[in-house]
């Protein structure tokens, strides 16, 4: 068969699959019983009573495939530009390990991402870590209940022009506000009151702040999201890297040497990236403002997290992947499918 009719094929497979009712989707497992049960509330109208537990339990593959929207990585993105993300910007989150059920959702603990995969790399540590391709929401809250009270309603962007993330002058502005960091917040404590730092080129001796202080600050006033770009960042571990499989004794040592010396040049690769300036975000998620890149975007389930399938390990090829200046979204994908990550 060529491979316009296998496409073809596989399209006209997708559609039958798309139009088929949710009682006659066939099931193997609890798993797969529970995608249908899912599925069959969302047909009724009723999607609203699925729960994340549920999503946790349902098959993802049933998911995908039985799922009346276009679940293709266009429409995805489509859809959740719609929701208030940015697609086409990136935001990786560094996790020291690997849970199974990994939640962001909290208003006291803030989820740092930086749009630089090598920063992201070095808050992992061994080959539990983890790293998190997110989708960021910005801006104010939409919630209609937000806007009537007015929470959530403040954010902070600031460009901080190449300075380190624990010696930010707080005279840098609010690109929105003009306000500097330290009239934006009502009270914010400095890392350091007299800290000889550099302010816009100039060498300057005063108080600092850092993104933990800015991030405390947004915590104690309410402010669920700031945007910090141009900082220097650095977490406490460096860049390793671990072949899939490990290096296992069936390896020559041949083999060894290689894939040795791959690691190291990747890992070489990855510090000097690390050291460059990029843009840092700082979220207290309210269950809605992070999404994993690879989640449906159905807006049937758009009170659920939909986190169940962002969590990579570090330890294989994902921070590998993600340095590569031409990976695509595809790529990507078909890399998680082929460690069972989606």
């Amino acid at each position: 068969m060529s491979e316009g009719r296998k496409r073809a094929a596989a399209v006209a497979r997708n559609l039958l699959e798309m139009l088929l009712r949710a009682d006659d989707i066939p099931t193997r497992n609890d798993a797969e019983e529970m995608a249908k049960r899912i599925l069959k509330l969302r047909e009724e109208g009723r999607a609203n009573e699925v729960t994340e537990e549920m999503m946790e339990q349902a098959d993802p593959s049933v998911m995908a495939a039985y799922t009346p929207i276009d679940m293709s990585t266009d429409a995805r993105m489509e859809r959740a530009g719609l929701l208030g993300f940015r697609p086409d910007e990136k935001s990786y989150h560094g996790a020291v390990d690997n849970p199974e059920r990994h939640t962001f959702d909290s208003d006291i603990t803030p989820v740092y991402t930086s749009d630089n995969p090598a920063v992201s790399n070095t808050y992992t540590a061994g080959e539990d870590g983890s790293m998190f391709d997110l989708l960021v929401k910005q801006g104010p809250s939409d919630s209609v209940s937000d806007q009537i009270i007015g929470k959530n309603q403040r954010t902070l962007e600031v460009d901080v022009d190449g300075t380190s993330y624990h010696v930010i002058d707080p005279r840098f502005q609010d690109r929105n506000s003009g306000d500097a960091i330290m009239d934006f917040f009502d009270n914010i404590d400095a890392e350091d009151r007299s800290k000889e730092h550099w302010f816009k080129g100039e060498h300057s001796t005063g108080p600092v702040v850092s993104t933990d202080t800015i991030a405390y600050a947004m915590r104690d006033e309410g402010v669920p999201h700031a945007r910090i770009e141009n900082v220097r960042d650095r977490g406490p571990y460096s860049p390793r890297a671990h072949p899939l499989g490990g290096f296992g004794r069936s390896r020559s040592f041949e083999e060894y040497k290689k894939t040795d010396a791959e690691n190291r040049e990747w890992e070489r690769n990855m510090q000097s990236q690390s050291r460059k300036a990029s843009t840092d975000q700082i979220t207290f998620d309210d269950g809605g403002r992070l999404r994993s890149r690879f989640a449906r975007f159905d807006p049937e389930f758009s009170h659920l997290k939909n986190l169940s399938a962002m969590s990579v390990p570090a330890s294989v090829g994902m921070a590998q992947l993600l340095q590569s200046g031409d990976v695509t979204r595809q790529d990507i994908e078909d890399y998680l499918k082929s460690v069972g990550a989606l």
